[in-house]
């Protein structure tokens, strides 16, 4: 089965700074276990696209990590407890809300399954994801 890989998200540069500023709202759906969930992350959200060290670049640009960088930004931002409507669960009914506090471990995991099925090479996604597991506390707790 063919995985269908993210949308791109519509972001521009804020002034001279390595800051990004989403210009539409972001959603990003995937399957889990038979069910299906979004994440949905608002316009005008200003992230750093994953936080790459610039000294890092020559070996990963953030712009090398496909747009996973957009969800783990936002779901980061908010320490894994998202406002209302931006973390959904399809139902027969619509898209209703989820109850759920993100792990830190668990946001790690959507930015690596992201990075696979945007087509990141294996050695740089290996390579972001234990970066994030290893020094992403460090955003996660400021």
């Amino acid at each position: 089965m063919a995985v269908t890989p993210p949308p791109q998200p519509h972001i521009a540069p804020i002034g001279p700074t390595n800051r990004y500023i989403l210009l539409d709202d972001y959603v990003y759906e995937w399957d889990y276990e038979g069910e299906r969930f979004r994440v949905v992350v608002s316009k005008s959200f200003e992230f750093d696209m994953a936080s790459v060290p610039r000294i890092a670049w020559p070996l990963m640009s953030q712009f090398e990590l496909g747009p996973a960088a957009v969800p783990h930004d936002w779901l980061y931002h908010h320490k894994g407890k998202l406002p209302a409507g931006s973390y959904q669960m399809k139902t027969d009914s619509g898209w209703e809300d989820v109850p759920y506090e993100w792990p830190r471990r668990d946001v790690d995991r959507l930015f690596g399954r992201m990075m696979r099925e945007s087509g990141v090479v294996p050695w740089r996604r290996r390579t972001a994801y234990i970066i994030v597991r290893l020094f992403g506390f460090c955003a996660w707790l400021t």
